[in-house]
């Protein structure tokens, strides 16, 4: 009898209130490249590891880059100025109707809404119903990182209440940072904004929502909410950008002629406008440039978050938990460029209202990432702090155990001293 009992309690336990075991990743990811009919997808770069596309689920249809930079594409300060987003940061929910096997071709139950560029940067996120009732996650969930195809997005919805007990992070999988340059010295240059890959004059500018053409890669000028990489000799990479703009990296090394008048530094990302439907992934910062081999590359900026619920709650947990798209630092550098932090991503929560502890609170961040430091004595060029992310909330009901934060990062020092100019 009592067996029978523990049966049915266990029973409804499960039934009435489920508890969610995640993967640290719960989507599944593929690159559109043909839309037929409006309906009809065509699949490549399929990436099912944690989550399938299958007949009756739902999708976010999401272009991550696509803008376009018109004739800022000469060699001067306007480089990398926006002309038109397109269809950069669009999505919708679709819901899916046929799937082949590999997930390769996909037909959708009705047409798209949006206009979409399929050598923009689309991609197809699952978008997972993680149950109904009230579901407590008690394991982190964050997103496969941005490869250049797939990746960067986290999504899901609740068809009741969202019990948070573990994070949802989504920091520092978006746009990519530049590289360092390889090594190579000299006089400071100033006036280099855009220069293929390969030089060792030029660090790699940070990626963003415009797609680079190959004598696009390097050098100092920004490319939209990319950061631009630092310049010989030892220019400081810029911050990526996205709600905010990046900050610029810092002059470069005094002894090669780089200081208030020439400046080696690598401009950070612009800022470009978002909203609850057009979403966008953190910029990310340019790379410092070096020839003693110490310098640093550019940090990733956030990814996307996208989730509704019926509501969100806590109940327990140890110090908090977090929905963030924070972009990551740079790390520092030594006598050389330090890299750009880069940009804060984008959360969007759709929910009725929240219910929080005050022993278990909520902070929401879309925070920029550090510019890197530099670890010497001497000046060099420091990065440039990234810009900071975007927050969109629907909801009517909020407590005061919710903190929401979207910060632009700091600017490196130049070198050691506290005091240090960034």
């Amino acid at each position: 009898e009592l067996n029978r009992i523990l049966r049915y309690c266990l029973l409804y336990f499960f039934l009435i209130v489920p508890i969610v075991f995640m993967n640290a990743q719960i989507n599944g990811y593929g690159k559109v490249t043909a839309i037929t009919n409006h309906s009809v997808l065509t699949l490549s770069n399929v990436n099912q590891t944690y989550g399938s596309f299958t007949a009756g689920s739902k999708a976010i249809l999401i272009q991550m880059q696509g803008a376009s930079i018109g004739s800022n594409t000469t060699n001067a300060s306007t480089f990398g100025n926006l002309s038109s987003l397109n269809s950069a940061g669009i999505y919708e929910v679709v819901t899916l109707s046929t799937v082949t096997s590999s997930a390769t071709a996909i037909t959708l139950s009705s047409s798209i809404v949006n206009s979409y560029d399929v050598n923009g940067g689309l991609q197809l996120v699952t978008f997972p119903l993680l149950g109904t009732g009230t579901y407590v996650l008690t394991s982190s969930i964050t997103a496969v990182a941005w490869d250049g195809n797939v990746g960067g997005v986290v999504a899901f919805y609740v068809a009741g209440k969202l019990n948070l007990q573990a994070s949802i992070r989504a920091d520092g999988v978006g746009f990519r940072g530049g590289a360092k340059s390889g090594e190579d010295g000299g006089s400071c240059d100033a006036t280099r904004w855009r220069n293929s890959a390969g030089n060792a004059q030029y660090a790699y500018k940070g990626e963003g929502v415009y797609i680079p053409t190959s004598f696009q890669l390097s050098a100092k000028g920004k490319i939209i909410n990319g950061g631009g990489g630092g310049n010989v000799h030892n220019g400081g990479g810029g911050g990526g950008g996205n709600y905010s703009a990046g900050g610029d990296g810092y002059y470069g090394w005094p002894g090669a002629s780089c200081g208030t008048s020439l400046s080696a530094a690598g401009i950070g990302g612009i800022a470009i406008s978002s909203s609850a439907t057009r979403v966008f992934m953190g910029g990310g910062g340019g790379g410092g440039q070096e020839n003693d081999n110490q310098a640093t590359a550019g940090g990733n900026g956030g990814g996307v978050i996208l989730m509704k619920a019926d509501s969100i709650i806590t109940t327990s947990c140890t110090g908090g938990v977090n929905i963030s798209v924070n972009g990551d630092p740079a790390l520092d550098s030594g006598q050389d460029g330090a890299g750009g932090g880069g940009a804060g991503g984008t959360i969007v929560i759709n929910t009725y209202g929240f219910r929080l502890q005050a022993t278990c609170p909520l902070t929401i961040a879309a925070n920029g990432g550090n510019g890197a430091n530099v670890i010497h004595w001497d000046t060099h060029g420091s990065g440039g702090g990234g810009g900071q992310g975007a927050v969109y909330i629907y909801s009517s009901i909020t407590n005061t155990n919710l903190t929401v934060t979207t910060e632009p990062g700091l600017g490196g020092l130049s070198n050691e001293d506290p005091g240090a100019p960034r």
